[in-house]
């Protein structure tokens, strides 16, 4: 389905991207094997889709609506790197701002590469993510 991207529609977008599912311990337990048949090219070809997600869910924003950028996987091609795009690539509008605060949240994490970025490592059995909080700013 194709939407019309000029309007910013929405005060809230979730993009939970396609990725490697490097970090995904389901995924690896079912494959035995890291990145199962990512090869250097479609590496990149995940990482322009991946751009592509971030950049669409952010045009989708109203000014002042948030954009939440996830995946799972511990890729920094993936994660800081996707990120890292759209705000050079909108640095008059696109604001990384806190998710929460360690205080907020009883889930342990670890701070990302850049600020405001967070990842959590696979513990008990969960799997690991990375999160990202990103501001449309009016």
């Amino acid at each position: 389905m194709r939407y019309s991207v000029g309007g910013g529609l929405y005060d809230k977008v979730i993009v939970d991207a396609e990725c490697s599912l490097d970090a995904s311990i389901r995924h690896l337990l079912k494959y035995s094997k890291v990145s199962r048949n990512l090869d250097l090219e479609k590496s990149k070809q995940l990482t322009a889709l991946q751009k592509g997600l971030i950049e669409n869910g952010f045009k989708l924003l109203k000014p002042g609506g948030h954009l939440v950028y996830s995946t799972c996987s511990f890729s920094k091609d993936q994660n800081e790197s996707v990120v890292q795009y759209l705000l050079n690539k909108y640095p008059e509008t696109a604001k990384l701002i806190p998710s929460f605060t360690q205080n907020e949240t009883i889930i342990p994490f670890s701070p990302g590469f850049i600020e405001n970025t967070y990842r959590f490592y696979p513990k008990n059995g969960t799997s690991g993510m990375f999160i990202s909080k990103i501001e449309k700013v009016k």
